[in-house]
């Protein structure tokens, strides 16, 4: 059976069950000269909406990372901005206050801040300091997920850059690993029973986002065709 598949933003999106790509509206998110060095495949005992989760806000990373992000960054504050379905997640580190002595017009946020693309439903595009990593999540249950993991380097892959980008990435899986054992944490607190609803938080734009457009796109599914 043939499928539609179109590339844009650096990406390819491919259409499931026949239905139509359509027009995918993504800024340009990889570059040509970026290259791929590094994949990795975990099986994680979580739903695949909380580990989505953990790419969206702010306010686990002192709980969460307190010996690895926070002390970099800061607690809960981010910049949010929605397109579509999809959202940005701007994570400044504590670096960026030396951009108030900058003129405006030569500030640069490059290695200042961490970006998050969510590509919804179950894709994150994170532009770290020293590398790019794009993450798939693939639901296998409604309790365990594959968490797909592709590195890739900032630029051209010269034996610098690549040096540089896998001690980015090394670092980064520590906090990987810290919100992965936070979501088998948050889906062991749900099967519980214990709390019949969860509220999002005002800083939680970004996940109130991406349940709306879900709950959207299951609803315009279950309604019937005229």
């Amino acid at each position: 059976m043939a499928v539609e598949a179109v590339e844009t933003g650096g990406l390819v999106f491919v259409a499931q069950d026949t239905v139509p790509v359509g027009e995918v509206d993504v800024p340009e998110l990889l570059g040509a000269e970026q290259e791929l060095f590094d994949s990795a495949e975990r099986l994680v005992n979580a739903n695949w909406k909380i580990l989505a989760e953990c790419f969206l806000e702010g306010y686990h990373i002192k709980a969460t990372h307190k010996d690895t992000f926070f002390p970099l960054g800061y607690d809960n504050l981010t910049v949010t901005e929605t397109f579509g379905r999809h959202s940005r997640v701007t994570f400044p580190f504590r670096r960026i206050e030396a951009q108030r002595e900058v003129p405006p017009g030569q500030r640069r946020l490059d290695g200042a801040v961490t970006s998050v693309h969510h590509l919804f439903p179950n894709a994150m595009l994170a532009h770290l300091t020293h590398h790019s990593m794009f993450v798939v999540l693939e639901p296998l249950s409604t309790t365990s997920t594959r968490f797909l993991t592709y590195r890739l380097t900032k630029g051209p892959a010269t034996a610098e850059a690549l040096v540089a980008a896998k001690r980015d990435a090394e670092f980064i899986e520590i906090g990987l690993g810290e919100d992965r054992e936070m979501a088998r944490a948050v889906q062991r607190g749900l099967e519980s029973g214990a709390n019949t609803t969860v509220e999002f938080g005002r800083f939680e734009g970004a996940i109130v986002h991406f349940h709306s457009q879900l709950t959207q796109l299951l609803d315009d599914a279950a309604r019937p065709a005229i």
